[in-house]
């Protein structure tokens, strides 16, 4: 097996601190910002609202969602697994591009119902199943999809996954354990031809280490699209620099001699 390493370079004001500590910093900031909210809040996107639940990541604070929903390319009549639902805006946005059949996962019982809830807002419950559990864990047996998409969670943190709460299980995995699991299972998910979709940072991810990851287990990393995120809205963080969200696709590695 020969896997090909995909070197992109991004341009950003200097830096004061470990893009890690800073990524952490202001992702810690985020969450408590975001577990502030009591009753149910909308959110728009393309016009269309979107209801987010108490505690369920919302995307007016991890605006990344927007990207993802935009940048994602889903073929009309295709299968769409979004693995870490949240809210639904990503697998709403699939199946409003015409994904036939959608599944959204969530470990989180409120981001389940959220995602349900969105699902029927929109009158896209008759295609849409959301089953509540870890990665591909809760997918029925045998079930295969054209297009799979994680939003990972790129901060590599020390912490024991299981001592975190579900919001930070969202953006903190040790030693990427979960990422590696991801990268492993997939294979036994896809079509055919299916198509493998990645959310990381490439700015404050350790894109390093999830190329080696990626290699290990018979793919090679390709970057589709990136977007600069700034926040000058936020007081409390100083000497934040842009954070690159980008979407990856694995291909399958190159065979070789």
């Amino acid at each position: 097996m020969i896997c090909l390493s995909v070197f992109w370079l991004t341009f950003a004001i200097p830096i004061y601190s470990p893009p890690f500590d800073q990524a952490s910093r202001l992702t810690r900031y985020l969450l408590q910002e975001n577990q502030k909210a009591t009753e149910h809040a909308y959110i728009s996107y393309r016009n269309k609202r979107f209801v987010v639940f108490p505690n369920v990541i919302s995307p007016k604070m991890f605006p990344d969602a927007y990207f993802f929903a935009d940048t994602i390319d889903v073929r009309p009549g295709s299968s769409f697994l979004h693995i870490g639902s949240g809210t639904g805006l990503i697998a709403i946005a699939a199946a409003l591009k015409g994904a036939s059949r959608v599944t959204a996962v969530d470990s989180y019982p409120e981001a389940v119902n959220n995602t349900a809830e969105n699902a029927f807002l929109h009158r896209l419950s008759h295609q849409f199943r959301v089953y509540e559990g870890n990665l591909f864990d809760p997918i029925p047996r045998g079930q295969r999809f054209d297009v799979i998409f994680w939003n990972a969670p790129f901060i590599s943190s020390d912490e024991e996954r299981g001592k975190m709460t579900h919001q930070e299980q969202a953006f903190f995995d040790p030693s990427y354990q979960t990422i590696s699991r991801y990268l492993k299972d997939a294979q036994h998910y896809l079509t055919p031809r299916g198509r493998l979709l990645l959310g990381f940072s490439s700015s404050h991810g350790d894109m390093k280490t999830l190329k080696t990851m990626a290699a290990e287990n018979g793919w090679e990393v390709v970057i589709l699209a990136e977007e600069q995120k700034y926040f000058p809205w936020l007081p409390c963080i100083q000497e934040i620099s842009p954070m690159t969200v980008t979407l990856i696709e694995l291909h399958p590695c190159v065979q070789g001699m």
